[in-house]
């Protein structure tokens, strides 16, 4: 009898027990209830220049630095990760789009991801020298522009001859022409590209430039204040 009574004693203390610290390979096999608790961390968290190049099906992973609703990632298959809930963005590289930071290294290293749908959400991106170089489709939202920083003298957006079958859709691109000596700003060196109702102003030279390209369709873009 008093070993029954023990062994209640310890299976009630235990029931309430919180877990606390570090568990390594712990693996729940029953419902877990976390619901008393005032915050929980179930993921691994980082920034997104840490995001891991591998991963394993089912993994989670929190960016920290990541806009809000844009960072959590899930891997889907084995080494690809993808936002849930939400497309990526150029934020989601820790583009800020205030119109001062220059936010040309986050947006080239969204480019070169490999997912292969991007939307630019509305701020004022401060760039020089933007590279597509695989296919891509980039949806610029209203109220996203993409401006030339001063003494960028460059072409604002460049699609390379690797990266064929890319969209550009909508937004704005300011060249900053009061600013610059030289530079374009789009110019399309892949073939079956399609560029289209993009409102672009003020490029030093041409708004957009067609370089040994086949099949590229140029659909109701605006072109303003061009010196070509």
């Amino acid at each position: 009898m008093k070993k029954l009574v023990l062994f209640l004693c310890i299976l009630i203390c235990c029931s309430n027990l919180a877990i606390a610290g570090n568990i390594d390979s712990a693996r729940f096999t029953g419902p877990f209830d976390a619901s008393g608790t005032s915050s929980s961390k179930p993921f691994k968290t980082g920034t997104v220049a840490a995001l891991p190049a591998t991963c394993a099906e089912g993994t989670i992973y929190f960016a920290t630095d990541a806009a809000d609703g844009q960072n959590i990632y899930s891997c889907g298959s084995t080494d690809k990760w993808q936002v849930i809930g939400g497309d990526i963005t150029f934020k989601t590289y820790g583009a800020l789009g205030d119109g001062s930071t220059d936010d040309t290294t986050a947006i080239n290293n969204a480019l070169s991801s490999s997912y292969t749908k991007i939307r630019c959400s509305s701020g004022t991106y401060i760039v020089t020298a933007l590279t597509v170089s695989t296919k891509k489709e980039i949806i610029l939202d209203p109220g996203c522009i993409i401006k030339e920083k001063n003494s960028g003298n460059s072409t604002t957006i460049t699609f390379s001859a690797t990266a064929d079958g890319s969209r550009l859709f909508g937004g704005e691109i300011d060249g900053n022409r009061a600013n610059q000596t030289s530079g374009t700003a789009i110019k399309v060196q892949s073939d079956d590209t399609t560029i289209e109702g993009v409102y672009i102003h003020d490029p030093y030279t041409a708004g957009i430039n067609v370089t040994a390209a086949d099949r590229v369709r140029l659909l109701k873009n605006r072109i303003v204040d061009s010196n070509q």
